[in-house]
């Protein structure tokens, strides 16, 4: 089956040809997403290509029990998800987010997986700070 240029053009800034390193990455909406998700969690990541990045995060965050550590690898797999709803939103509910109402979702799924966290991978008060969570004296988050 032939795709039509249309079918295969990147469908959060439709000026590109839909590729994982362009969606997730290159692509100025999913650009702004990821440098709005990443400044505000202070984690700063190399700027790779797709599979390469893959790569980094798993030898870079591999079998780390550090909260701090745990959180690059959901922030990875939060803001690759959110901006793939998005993207599929747009093909089949032809619903479109601002890059702020992305972002504050990826942050509030963040907060609530790191709310939840268990307790022994220590929730830094650096870290609850940044997410906007309250550390209770029973070690329960807020």
């Amino acid at each position: 089956m032939h795709n039509s240029v249309e079918e295969r053009t990147c469908k959060l800034c439709s000026s590109e040809a839909e590729t994982h390193d362009h969606l997730f990455f290159q692509c100025r909406y999913s650009a702004q997403v990821w440098q709005t998700i990443t400044g505000r969690a202070c984690n700063h990541w190399p700027s790779l290509p797709w599979i390469s990045l893959l790569e980094w995060t798993s030898t870079r965050f591999h079998r780390s029990k550090n909260m701090e550590d745990m959180i690059g690898p959901l922030l990875l797999a939060s803001s690759v998800y959110h901006l793939w709803q998005e993207r599929n939103s747009r093909i089949f509910q032809n619903n479109v987010k601002s890059v702020h109402t992305l972002s504050e979702e990826v942050h509030q799924q963040m907060r609530d997986l790191l709310s939840n966290a268990d307790t022994r991978h220590g929730i830094t008060e650096a870290i609850g700070n940044i997410w906007n969570i309250s550390t209770i004296a029973t070690g329960r988050r807020s």
